[in-house]
């Protein structure tokens, strides 16, 4: 198996990679049928709540190497929220890690 992780859509049975989510988003950032698919079935098979930080930590990753930097940005920092609640320290610093390889927080936006 490679590097990505695969998990079969709900609809019709074809395995959606990462990749594939990441390709599709990188074509037309707009479309999110693959994503929904990948996070459909991903939720799920969630049942703890570091399952779902992990889940969270993978959608920021998706919208990173896809590209979608102020997704990015927010979903790497709601996860950092989450870990901090939670007390996952060591989960949070690496999410931080990754947040300030983006450039830091979203700022909210001034009008």
């Amino acid at each position: 198996m490679s590097n990505s992780e695969e998990f079969p859509s709900q609809e019709n049975k074809e395995v959606v990679s990462s990749e594939e989510v990441i390709s599709s988003l990188r074509q037309n950032p707009e479309d999110l049928t693959l994503l929904n698919k990948f996070l459909d079935f991903r939720e799920k098979e969630v049942q703890t709540s570091r399952e779902t930080l992990i889940l969270n930590v993978d959608v920021a990753k998706i919208y990173r190497d896809s590209g979608l930097v102020e997704a990015a940005k927010q979903a790497f920092s709601d996860a950092a929220t989450q870990a901090w609640q939670e007390g996952e320290d060591e989960a949070y610093e690496k999410i931080m890690n990754e947040l300030d390889k983006l450039g830091g927080a979203t700022e909210e936006r001034q009008e």
